[in-house]
């Protein structure tokens, strides 16, 4: 009896233990470690081809391009008015290639971007971006930055996002339920919707995952990562991102999977509506979500005629999508450490 419930009590001490994983907030097991060291000189060497953990990137980001990702539909209030997001874009970017394993294919994200070795990376990154007014920036140049190399998640939410922007997702009525998610393997649609038999990425390239992050380094210093990717040509960043902030408190690991894993978009749906003429009556099918868009033709409308939106998360490398990067803004950080845990 007594050695029966002293095996009792060690399952439940063992068990707890697990639970509370290695006591910095990082679930226990194996993983691959990166580092995203920031640094203020750059770095001259080549960092391809290795098998370094470590990624280098600026201290401070350089956002004098004026380039911004095309305007995200954030929220939608209680009358049916739209908010709006954008995402300024930093010279400097993590690019991010699919593949069966996690490596650095890159390690130096001060010069041109190299892909690993035998992998299909586009070296120059076209794309239309925006500038803060909304007005379209073409982009054809060499791709700059750093390259991580990962495989598609399968390991994401498809139930909620994280609307209110305080880092985690729940489902408290605090966040924003999806309307859909677009999965590895399928392609996504002019309207946020996935399509596709879900053949486009092979099952070695894909796995189940979770991304664990923390600041540390000097106090003092923070960086927000969002992911973003050319969608349909246009740029586009996720609603969500990552906010890492080093304080003189060491803050434990939080988990960031969705974040860096995956995008939130908010698509406007197509709607018909009945516009009134002096001629009769006019029936025209408008992409639009905003009553401003119908112009003079606006007074017969209220924006809950229009507003429309349907809020789709996209895992990454989904059809339809080219050129996922990871815009690391970083404001002195000098040092992130993610870990990624199979599942």
């Amino acid at each position: 009896m007594k050695r029966v419930l002293l095996f009792a009590l060690l399952t439940c001490f063992l068990s707890n233990a697990a639970l509370a994983g290695n006591g910095n907030g990082a679930p226990k097991g194996a993983h691959y470690n990166l580092n995203i060291i920031g640094v203020e000189n750059p770095k001259n060497s080549t960092m391809t081809n290795s098998n370094r953990h470590t990624i280098f990137m600026p201290l401070q980001a350089d956002k004098s391009s004026g380039r911004y990702s095309k305007k995200n539909i954030s929220d939608v209030g209680s009358d049916g008015e739209l908010t709006y997001a954008q995402t300024m874009i930093a010279k400097n970017k993590i690019w991010l290639l699919l593949g069966d394993s996690f490596q650095v294919c890159d390690g130096n994200g001060f010069d041109e971007a190299y892909g690993c070795a035998d992998s299909q990376f586009n070296e120059r990154w076209v794309t239309i971006a925006y500038d803060a007014d909304g007005n379209e920036i073409p982009v054809d140049e060499r791709k700059i930055g750093a390259v991580f190399q990962l495989p598609c998640n399968t390991n994401l939410n498809g139930q909620y996002w994280d609307s209110d922007g305080d880092g985690t997702i729940e489902d408290n009525g605090d966040d924003a339920a999806l309307d859909e998610i677009v999965r590895c393997g399928y392609y996504v649609d002019e309207y946020g919707n996935e399509v596709g038999d879900g053949s486009l990425i092979d099952v070695e390239d894909t796995a189940s995952y979770e991304v664990w992050a923390r600041a540390l380094g000097k106090p003092g210093g923070s960086a927000v990562t969002t992911t973003c990717a050319t969608v349909h040509g246009e740029l586009q960043c996720s609603l969500e991102n990552a906010v890492f902030a080093r304080t003189n408190e060491r803050k434990p690991f939080t988990e960031v999977t969705d974040q860096l894993t995956s995008m939130v978009i908010g698509y406007c749906q197509g709607v018909v509506v009945t516009i009134e003429t002096d001629g009769g009556v006019d029936v025209t099918d408008y992409d639009i979500c905003a009553v401003a868009d119908l112009g003079s033709d606006a007074d017969n409308y209220t924006n809950q005629d229009l507003a429309d939106v349907t809020w789709s998360r996209i895992s990454l490398f989904a059809g339809n999508t080219e050129d996922w990067f990871w815009n690391y803004d970083n404001d002195g950080l000098r040092l992130l450490q993610l870990r990624f845990y199979e599942l």
